[in-house]
């Protein structure tokens, strides 16, 4: 992992303390967004909140809150 990091210079990486999450819906979440033609601003926002800030991304909530942040309709 430590060399995936090096090697992408993702320098926000860390590691989420929530780990490992149920990522069922935030992957449903990516086909929706793919549809409506956010995907990858749908991606860069999921990434940053898992990898970056530690969120619990399997809280229906805060992946809400995150969307919702981030200028994305969560309830799409």
């Amino acid at each position: 992992m430590q060399r995936f990091v090096a090697r992408h210079r993702l320098a926000g990486f860390k590691f989420n303390p929530h780990f490992p999450v149920n990522t069922l819906q935030i992957m449903r979440g990516a086909v929706a967004a793919q549809h409506s033609g956010c995907f990858e601003h749908y991606v860069d926002t999921l990434f940053a909140a898992m990898w970056e800030r530690g969120l619990k991304m399997d809280d229906p909530a805060t992946i809400a809150a995150v969307l919702a942040t981030a200028g994305l309709d969560a309830e799409a």
